[in-house]
């Protein structure tokens, strides 16, 4: 990319920027769409679908860019939408959880956990065989794998009785 260490670090943040934006952004068209359709199960399964679909979308485009800055707004962009479905995410597992809320919460952040640990060596294996490309499409198809989970959540049918 070309960028000196002072611009890498005045660049830094901005993802996380895009994270919150995204958070905010997300949350508030998830309820937007739940009071104008009443449905809650589509409602957050089409939030949740489309901000991760368009953030692997955005992830491979970015590979496409020449200029580092160009990219890196896109990859800003990606995090943008890729967040906007947490919001989403925290109210399917509250609707699905009733008084097992903590129990699913607890789950859920295991295996997301347990996504990290694999994370790190399938990255790094595959920095190591496609360059930085292949970390970045390894990203885009777990963006893109976890829209087509969406379609499948059901997040009116409890998991527990109450």
């Amino acid at each position: 990319c070309g960028f000196d260490n002072e611009t890498m670090g005045l660049l830094a943040p901005w993802p996380l920027v895009g994270g919150a934006a995204g958070g905010l952004i997300g949350g508030m068209l998830n309820d937007q769409i739940i009071r104008r359709t009443g449905n809650r199960r589509w409602a957050r399964s089409l939030v949740g679908f489309t901000g991760k679909f368009i953030a692997g979308t955005l992830v491979i485009l970015s590979i496409q860019m020449a200029d580092g800055r160009v990219a890196l707004a896109v990859l800003v962009a990606a995090r943008v939408f890729s967040d906007w479905s947490l919001p989403t995410q925290w109210g399917a597992v509250t609707d699905m959880g009733g008084r097992a809320t903590a129990t699913v919460f607890g789950i859920v952040n295991t295996v997301g956990a347990l996504g990290g640990f694999v994370a790190g060596p399938s990255f790094g294996w595959l920095k190591q065989e496609f360059g930085w490309d292949g970390p970045l499409y390894g990203v885009a198809g777990m963006c893109i794998f976890a829209a087509f989970t969406w379609l499948f959540i059901d997040c009116t049918k409890r998991v527990a009785r109450d």
